[in-house]
């Protein structure tokens, strides 16, 4: 059950409010909108135009109350998350990206190979690494950065010599990868595969905001690892 749809619900009844009163009260204009937006962070904790603050106002409702109700949603939401992840792979774009739809069907999510559980870390690492740059190698042979034979360090060393002359090079080249290794733990690497950061969350799902303020991640955060 969620916990904070409930605390909605029972503050909206006692405050004798529709719910297109309620929209009205959060300061929407359209209420097809609002209602959508407050739906939204009710479920998703999606806090589109400061919802949250907005709801939590027009239904008076106590910030300590809400924080709980809030948590206890986030926990929930982490619990599905966490039952149906899978590790995943994905590009840090290196110019920004003028088509969003076409690159995070195409290029933003690179297909894993079969599961990696018997290989040791190093292993691992340097397999996502080789997955990496064949995707990057496929998907831009046919660029000016690409020479045949197709060969990675060729691509990149051209690739930023253009950048250091100031070129803009074509959207979904990536400056680096993310591997989503396990549900709280997530590894980013430069183009070069060299390890950057290595996050692990307590919460991989507090990666949102509240109040247009991001949540704190409660999360051991290593930078810049040789």
């Amino acid at each position: 059950m969620n916990p904070l749809k409930s605390l909605i619900s029972e503050a909206t009844r006692d405050a004798a409010m529709s719910r297109n009163e309620l929209a009205i009260a959060c300061g929407y204009q359209n209420i097809s909108k609002g209602l959508r937006h407050i739906d939204n962070y009710v479920e998703n904790l999606t806090n589109k135009n400061n919802v949250s603050e907005s709801l939590r106002a027009a239904l008076d409702i106590s910030n300590a109350d809400y924080k709980e109700a809030i948590k206890k949603q986030r926990d929930r939401l982490s619990m599905v998350l966490k039952s149906s992840f899978k590790p995943s792979l994905q590009v840090m774009f290196s110019s920004e990206v003028t088509s969003p739809v076409f690159a995070a069907k195409l290029l933003l999510n690179i297909p894993l190979p079969a599961p990696t559980t018997n290989l040791s870390f190093d292993e691992e690492m340097r397999l996502i690494f080789e997955v990496y740059k064949a995707n990057q190698l496929h998907y831009f042979q046919y660029t000016k950065y690409v020479e045949t034979p197709k060969n990675y360090e060729t691509f990149v060393a051209n690739l930023e010599a253009a950048e250091m002359n100031g070129e803009v090079c074509f959207y979904g080249i990536g400056k680096g990868y993310r591997y989503h290794k396990k549900y709280n733990e997530c590894y980013t690497f430069n183009r070069h595969g060299k390890l950057i950061s290595k996050v692990v969350h307590a919460n991989r799902y507090a990666g949102l905001s509240l109040s247009g303020k991001d949540i704190n991640l409660n999360s051991n955060t290593t930078n810049n690892i040789d």
